[in-house]
């Protein structure tokens, strides 16, 4: 199956590099790494998509998640904002 984008060790190295990147996005959103890694870890196991079909979308589907998360956050620790 060496067309499907889950093949291989470049599909995981770049399913990696999308994890971190939206982990450092809500890192600096957040100003907390932990409540970050919490967030990002939460939002990936509830995103319903197969991230092997449609990996452009999956990963766009996680960042949208992440960022309406980080904002909720925001607003609850500061509602002035």
């Amino acid at each position: 199956m060496a067309g499907s984008p889950c093949a291989g060790s470049e599909a995981v190295g770049r399913a990696e590099n999308a994890a971190v990147e939206v982990y450092q996005f809500a890192a600096l959103m957040l100003g907390d790494e932990d409540l970050a890694l919490n967030l990002v870890e939460n939002t990936v196991a509830s995103v319903d998509i197969d991230p092997c079909a449609d990996p452009a979308r999956a990963r766009g589907l996680v960042q949208e998640h992440v960022l309406d998360a980080a904002l909720e956050i925001m607003l609850r620790k500061d509602p002035a904002s």
